[in-house]
C-alpha cells in the first residue's frame, strides 16, 4: 500500500502532477532532476502526518491510499529530511508507467 498527500476527495489528475509538470525552481542536481519526473508516495501513514507538521502546504492535505502493480511503474525509496527535525524514512519515488492514470485505485482516508 502506499500514501499520497492529496488535495481533493476523491483525488483528481491534479493532486498526481509530477514536479515536472508545475511551474517551479530548477533542479539544482542531477538527483533532484530525475525525481521531478516522480511522485512522491509513502509507506509509512505516520510520515504523511509529519509532513503536516513539518512541510509548509501540507497541514490541510488529505491522505490518499492505494495499492500499485508492478506494471504501474517504478518506486524507488527515496528519505526525505524536510528539516533537522525530521526524516520521513517510508518516503518513495514513483515514476509512474506512460498512460497509466496514476489517481486509479487511490482513496481518501483518515489518518
Amino acid at each position: 500500500m502506499l500514501f499520497r498527500s492529496v488535495n481533493s476527495n476523491p483525488p483528481t489528475d491534479g493532486d498526481f502532477l509530477r514536479p515536472i509538470d508545475k511551474p517551479c525552481k530548477p533542479p539544482t542536481s542531477a538527483e533532484e532532476a530525475c525525481s521531478n519526473y516522480a511522485l512522491s508516495v509513502f509507506t509509512d501513514p505516520g510520515d504523511i502526518g509529519l509532513a503536516r507538521q513539518f512541510i509548509p502546504g501540507f497541514k490541510k492535505k488529505l491522505a490518499a491510499v492505494g495499492h500499485i502493480e508492478p506494471e504501474y511503474g517504478v518506486v524507488l525509496q527515496a528519505p526525505f529530511s524536510p528539516n533537522d527535525l525530521a526524516v520521513l524514512h517510508s518516503h518513495h519515488d514513483w515514476w509512474v508507467t506512460e498512460g497509466h492514470d496514476p489517481k486509479t485505485g487511490f482513496t481518501v482516508v483518515m489518518i
